[in-house]
Parts: C-alpha cells; structure tokens; sequence
C-alpha cells in the first residue's frame, strides 16, 4: 500500500488496520471458493495460476476434509442457521445508512409528524432500520415486512414497558436485548456495528470499572433463588397435602372404617387396672393391610397399627394386648411409638362413637352372673344401646363406658392359625413329605408365647439352618456350551482392526499361520534357484546345484526340472491344490479374478488423483499377468511397486503424517531414463519442486533388473540406498547422474540452505536376500513400509529395524503378499473405495501417455 498509493500524513495506522480486515475477508473468501470449486469437485487447480497453493495444496485439502475441518464448517453453518434477522445496509455499514435516517427523521418533523420511533433509543431504531423497517411518510408510523414482524412488535412492547418503569435498561441488556431475547456478541454492538461495547455505550463507560454491576447481579440472582427456593416448597407441601388426601379418600372408599383416627377408647375387659372407661389415648392410625405384618409377625385380625401421640393419665398402667417392638407392655410406654390397638375402639373425630362400637353388653358382673352379649353378636356397627349400669342422664358422646371383653368364641389365635386355609396337598414324594416334617416341628411362636418357648425356638431355627446339608447333584453340562460362556466372560480382544500386513505376521509369530509355500519350497519343485553372478567359482556352482560327481562327469543322468506352472488367462494363478492354502486377502482376489478373467478382462484399474502422485489424473492400470508373478513370488512388476507406493500415500495421509513425500516408480526408472532421458528429469525437478516442503522423499527404482529404494533427506541433502544385495556404487552412476542434474536445477527454482550435491550412503543394516532369488522387489516394499513407520516415531534411518520374533524372511514376504492384495481388494476393486475406477474417461497428461507407452520394468 505504501509503495502503490501516498497517504496522508497521520492515516498509516488507520490504512493499516484497514488494509488488513480486508486482505483477512478476501482471503476467508478465497479459502471458501477453492473449496467449493476444487475439494468438493475432487479437482486440483492450476498452479500456473497460483503458484504459491503448490507447496501448501496437500496440507489444505487434508485439513479440509479431515475431522477437524469438517467439525468447523458444520459449526459454522450451524451458528449461521441460527442468525434469524438479517441487515440490508449493504457494503457502506452503518456509517453510510445513519445520516439517511436521521435526515428522513427530520423531513417528518419539519411537516409537522412525529415519527413512531421518536422516544426509540438510537440503538434501538436503528436496528429496526438496517433490518427493513421504514417509517410512513404520511404519518410517521411504522413500516415493517413479514421477516421482522415479530420483532417489530417486541420492540414497541420494549420501549412501552421502559417507559412505564416496569423494565430498567442497564448498558447492553437494553430494550433491543429484551425484545430479541438474545444476549449481545462481545466485540460488535447490534444497531451500531462493528465496534466494541465502551465506544456503542460510552454513556455507561463509568460503569467498566465499578463493581456495582456485578453486585446488583449477584443480588438479583440470590432474591430470584430465594423465590424459586419458597415457591418449590409451597407448591411441595400443596402436592404432600393433595397427595394424602386421595390416598385417605381412596383408603375410605376401600375399608368402610376410619382409619386415620386420633383418639382410642379402652375396653373394660383390657386387663385395665383403670375401672373407668373413656378416651385413653390420642394418635394418629396408620392404613393396615389385612396381610401386613408387625415386627415380622402377622397381625392379629381385628387389630391395627397406630402412632400415639399422648396417653391421657388415668390410663398410663393399661396393659397392652401385644407388646410393642421395643418390649412395652403398659400404655405409659407408648409415647411415639407404634403399637397394636383393636380397630372397633379407634374412633375417627367428628363421628359419633355409636357408629364404630357395636351394642355394648352389661358392665362386668360377679362371676356367677352371664354376660348378657350373646356369643354370636354381629361384629357390624349398629346403633348403641345403652347399658343397664349406665345413668340415663349421663350424655357422654363416646362409646358406651363398659364395653364387653373380647367374646370368647373369638380368641387371639396363634397366626399359623388365622392363615387362609392351605392349599390342596402336592403328591406324596420324599421332599414334600420331609418338607411337611419341617414345617410341623418349625412352626411360628404365638404372641402368647413365654420366653422359654421362643428360646426353644430360636434354637431350633439356628441348628436347622446350620445344619450339614448334602450335596447338590451335578448336573452335566455339554462342552461346547460351557466353552460358549467360558469365552463370553474372557477379556475382550483388542478393538484396534489389524491390517492384513500386521495380521499376517501375528499369525506368523503365533506359530498358527497357513503354510503358504515359498520360492524354493514347494514340495514339488519345477525349476531350480536362478542362480546369478558373474564371478561364480566351480565349489560354488557344485554347491548350489547339489550334483554329485558322477552327474558332472557324466556317468549318471541329472534330472530334468518339472515345466514351470505359467500363466493362462481364465484359469487359476496357482496350482488348484495350493488354492485352500492361500491367506483371506490372496483367496478373495483370486475368487474375483476368476470372475473377471471369464468374461476376457485382462487388467484392472485404479484412480489416481492429482494429489497422490502430483502427475494430474490418471490411470494405473494392474495387468493379471504381474499378479500372477507376485502369487508365484516372481519378480514384481512396477505396476505393482506403484500401488504399493499408492498404499503408502494413503497410509500416510490417514496417518496425517505430512512430511514424508513419495515418488511413483512408474515415472523415475531405468527404462524411462533410456528412452525419454529429458523427460524424466523433467519428472524428478517437478516431483522435488512439488515436494520441497517435505522432510523425506521415498523412490523405489529398478537398475539392472533390480529394485532398490532411494530415501532422499532434504534437511540433510543426502540419498540413502537400501538395497536387499548390496549391490557395487557403480551400479547407480546412471540414476545418481540423473539425480544430480535434476538437483542443480531445483535448487535454483526453489529457495533454501541446500548443498551443492546431494550426499551418498550405502550398505544400510537391512534385511538382506539370499543369493539366486529375485525377490528384491519384496524387501523394497518392506522397507517403505518399516522406514514410513521409523520417520514417524523414532527417525532412525541408519538401519530398518525388523520384527524380532521373525525367523525367516518368508513370513514378511508373506506380509506383503497378504497387505498388498487387501489394499487392491478393498480400495480398488470395492466400489466404496478410494481409488475405484469405474470405466470413465479422464484426462491423461503428456507424461502419463509416455509411461503407458513404455515397456513395464521388473526386478
């Protein structure tokens, strides 16, 4: 800005800050639009175009559409649904629109009317501006849409109840507060823009610093709890008190007795030594259940529980027909405590005692007289009659004063008598009849019971229970179901899913692999080991063919080799009989390679996106025939090293690691660099270039018939070769050459503390293979997947660390057989996969065509 414009004096900060919010908008702008053309669209952009996206696209797209991407765009969008009324100020902002508003406030009062918005405050007002409200030119009242109707009218319902001093507008929580019904954002003011609170309301600026606030807050929240505190418990006790009243009402319409009753009347046949009759006690009766129990005993019939409150004074030596829990025995014991008391002298206040007493015989007499109340009088109430020794001018309105002892025909029985009657017998069998034997001589003591009784009891209780009991029968149960539950209640296994590699080699270590038969160790071998090597000595070739001396002069006949099993499209990649020893992800391939090879179909295919291999988009096409080498762990073809190279990419970009980079050997590779030499280093500058912000850059590539991998470290400007054979340097003079020239030119395309020439290691610890095999290609991808694990963890990259509890090579290349084969199964033969291709056509670039035109490399 400074060298494109001269600016007044004074305004640099001002411009400053202006300069900024814009540059920050554009770009959130920018940002949204390359999502929304390129990462939704699955495209790339021209980095032509933008060069400076180059080094940063990966890491965008990754974060983009990874979890906490994705988690922020739908917060916002979630936040932006909430947003209800929306301005219409367009890009000038509050600071354009005011000065309108107050010149079409002033026009009306010049005529002579008075706007509505006249007594608004100006926060208030202008907010219903910028959201479309307008005002009436004929007489000045309000003009609204639909969208804010609702809001117009909590508005006018505002500025009314701030008028009438029924709402006190304190600094932000104002009347635009109460009628949006949504706090104010810190860092804008609503009706005034974007500007903090003490510049939207400098008038309550004295109050930032004040406490008085927070205070009068703190106040308001402990008066608002208080209230809602005594309102809980006033609406408690309504619903305790309405609560009992339907439980009472309910109870009465069950049991035509009162059963809440606060005062009992004594009989005179109660063991009194009172001979007076009357009110006794006052209590409150509790609802009894005719089953219920008191102190784990039944209830007597005819008695029920009460809570008594005060015993009257005359009668504190009544005795009690039952004792009560703690051993009271007199009526003076009972104070709050709960006792039994006969339910026809439980009287309910307000009730004549007549309607609860039955007719009362004559006072107690000597004993040669009878009693006058027949054995047989009904227990139901009827009206009382007086007795003979009562005064005809006594009008006590409690139960007559000598009620009858209990009739005898009804004594207190024993409760295992005044049980229902039992039911009909089972069939006479052992247990039942040992089970009736142990009834009779354990039955429940009476009430009446002495203390001698119920020790005798007790002890009897004590030694059946622990007495030696026989033991139980063992039932058999059946093995498989006993291992069923056995393994229900064993831990849970690891939730983590293993990867067909990690699985492989857990099976391998365990010792419960299938046998997959490796190069050499067929139990029918078809043709001997290649053996190779330029130098090869006569001990050394005795040695390794196993000939004996008569083979080599001739006299005995060497045997020829089996014909090798070849390849054949529509028939099996490995003999029929090896087929049920093939691992899960090798046997699912090959269900579906039947399948497809029936109907002609010689290869597959696999979408490859620009960001994989940084190439645009394009196909990598797997010929059958190269899968056929790797079941028969031949040499692997560089379709195959490709996809392994696509795995790991995938890998790492799900693993958001970010700073290991990755070069496709289809494009970097001895047959390449023979027939399009400028070309391929045309490859190799971009691949660096594009990659430049990586700490490592993984390059499997193939010389003389043999693969190695390159680990280029761009912070120590050094190239480690991992190479299975330990190949002479020479070897890779021509790869080194191409390296070196691609090297000068990307360091200066691409600023940086890069050396002058790339270092070289070689011979690195690592897993070595055995003299006479091509299995090169196997530790090649062993290495990218160890070395891809070591740069993210430990950084180790003088030696590839290997499985400890690995005996021989063959379980790793296994490993690899096993993972590579999962990934082509379910990331591109599944249709849900990322690198499914489902026939379509997509541009191919110039160096795509180049490599498709090529002779495929192998090891």
């Amino acid at each position: 800005m400074l060298e494109t414009f001269t600016l007044p004096a004074g305004t640099e900060d001002k411009v400053k800050r202006w300069t900024l919010k814009k540059m920050a908008e554009q770009f959130q702008s920018f940002k949204g639009d390359l999502y929304q053309k390129y990462i939704l669209k699955g495209q790339t952009p021209n980095f032509d175009t933008f060069p400076k996206l180059r080094d940063h696209w990966d890491e965008f797209v990754a974060y983009k559409t990874g979890e906490q991407g994705q988690a922020m765009m739908e917060r916002n969008k979630e936040n932006a649904a909430k947003k209800k009324y929306h301005h219409h100020l367009g890009s000038g902002g509050y600071s354009v629109a005011m000065p309108k508003w107050e010149q079409m406030e002033a026009s009306l009062i010049e005529r002579g009317i008075e706007p509505a918005t006249a007594n608004w405050p100006e926060r208030l007002k202008f907010w219903y501006y910028a959201h479309g409200g307008t005002l009436n030119p004929a007489d000045g009242s309000l003009v609204f849409g639909d969208q804010i109707r609702e809001a117009a009218r909590r508005l006018t319902d505002a500025v009314e109840a701030s008028s009438q001093g029924t709402f006190r507008p304190d600094r932000d929580r104002d009347e635009l507060t109460l009628a949006l019904q949504t706090p104010e954002h810190p860092g804008r003011t609503r009706g005034k823009g974007v500007i903090p609170w003490k510049i939207g309301f400098k008038e309550d600026i004295h109050t930032y610093r004040s406490r008085m606030r927070s205070k009068r807050d703190t106040e308001a929240k402990i008066a608002d709890l208080e209230f809602r505190v005594s309102s809980y418990e006033l609406n408690m006790q309504e619903e305790v008190a309405r609560k009992v009243d339907e439980r009472m009402a309910a109870h009465r319409s069950h049991d035509p007795q009162p059963t809440i009753p606060p005062a009992m009347v004594s009989p005179s046949g109660n063991r009194s030594s009172c001979a007076s009759t009357g009110q006794v006690a006052s209590g409150m009766a509790i609802p009894t259940d005719p089953s219920g129990t008191y102190h784990c005993r039944p209830i007597p019939a005819g008695y029920s529980k009460v809570e008594v409150e005060l015993v009257e004074g005359a009668y504190e030596d009544l005795e009690l027909d039952y004792p009560g829990g703690d051993g009271e025995t007199h009526l003076r014991d009972t104070c709050h405590a709960i006792i039994l008391w006969r339910r026809r002298y439980i009287i309910l206040p307000g009730r004549q005692a007549a309607s609860r007493a039955p007719s009362p015989p004559a006072p107690p007499s000597p004993p040669q007289d009878p009693a006058p109340s027949p054995p047989h009088a009904p227990p139901a109430p009827s009206p009382p009659q007086a007795p003979a020794s009562t005064p005809p001018q006594d009008p006590a309105p409690t139960p007559p004063r000598a009620p009858t002892p209990t009739p005898p025909q009804a004594p207190l029985p024993a409760p295992s008598k005044s049980r229902a009657p039992p039911a009909p017998p089972p069939a006479h069998t052992r247990a039942t009849k040992k089970a009736k034997v142990d009834a009779a001589k354990n039955k429940d003591p009476g009430y009446d019971c002495t203390q001698e009784e119920l020790d005798a009891y007790v002890a009897s209780e004590v030694k059946r229970q622990f007495k030696p009991r026989s033991p139980e029968k063992k039932i058999p149960i059946d093995p498989s179901v006993r291992n069923f539950f056995r393994g229900m209640s064993a831990s849970v296994k690891e939730a983590i899913k293993l990867s067909d590699y990690e699985r492989t080699l857990k099976k391998a270590s365990s010792g419960k692999s299938k046998p997959v038969p490796q190069l050499g160790e067929q139990p029918n071998q078809e043709i001997e080991p290649l053996v190779t090597g330029k130098e090869m000595t006569i001990e050394q070739f005795i040695t390794d063919t196993g000939l004996t001396t008569d083979q080599l002069l001739g006299v005995a006949p060497i045997e020829k080799a089996k014909v090798k099993y070849m390849y054949e499209l529509g028939k099996p990649l490995v003999k029929p009989e090896l087929l049920q020893s093939l691992p899960t992800q090798m046997y699912k391939f090959h269900q579906l390679y039947m399948e497809m090879s029936a109907t002609g179909r010689e290869m597959i295919g696999a979408r490859i996106r620009d960001t994989d291999f940084l190439q645009g988009d394009d196909i990598l096409w797997i010929n059958f025939r190269g899968i056929y080498e790797l079941y028969q762990l031949d040499a692997l073809d560089v379709s195959i090293m490709s996809c392994w190279i696509l795995m790991e990419i995938q890998r790492a970009r799900r693993r958001r690691v970010f700073d290991t980079g990755f070069i496709d050997p289809r494009k970097v590779n001895v047959a390449m660099l023979d027939q399009y030499p400028q070309e391929t280093e045309d490859n190799l500058v971009h691949l660096l270039k594009a990659q430049h912000y990586k700490t490592f850059i993984l390059l499997p590539y193939n010389t003389e018939f043999h693969w190695v991998l390159l680990l280029i470290d761009l912070e120590a400007c050094t190239v480690n070769v991992y190479d299975s054979m330990d190949k002479k340097e020479s070897t890779f003079d021509k790869v080194f050459e191409l390296i070196d020239r691609a090297w000068y030119r990307f360091r200066h395309l691409v600023r940086g503390k890069w050396r002058e020439r790339l270092r070289r290691k070689f011979k690195f610890p690592c897993a070595k293979q055995k003299q006479g095999t091509n299995l090169c290609g196997y530790y090649v991808c062993e290495y990218c997947h160890c070395l891809a694990d070591q740069i993210m963890t430990t950084r180790e990259l003088d030696f590839i660390r290997m499985r400890d509890n690995l005996t021989t090579h063959k379980e790793f290349i296994a490993a690899v057989q096993e993972q590579l084969m999962g990934f082509i199964n379910e990331e591109i033969l599944d249709p849900k996969g990322e690198f499914y291709y489902d026939g379509n056509t997509i541009h191919r670039s110039l160096t795509s065509e180049l490599a498709a035109s090529t002779t495929t490399s192998k090891s």
